[in-house]
């Protein structure tokens, strides 16, 4: 019995450092597919107003003919 009360703390202490771990790898996971759909959404974004700009030169030297 007294072994029983010995063992198991270690090994609920090994359980949580463990889930603690995993814990932390998945919020790691998530910031960093966060920080890619950000750059993404921005990519996305950037090559939009890209392409309206160019829609507007080539409108504005169709207008000035």
């Amino acid at each position: 019995m007294s072994q029983v009360s010995k063992i198991r703390p270690a090994w609920v202490s090994t359980h949580r450092r463990l889930e603690d771990d995993l814990l932390e790898r998945l919020a790691r996971q998530e910031a960093v597919q966060t920080i890619v759909r950000r750059r993404s959404q921005f990519r996305i974004r950037l090559t939009a107003l890209a392409l309206a700009f160019a829609t507007v030169l080539v409108a504005v030297g169709c207008a000035i003919r």
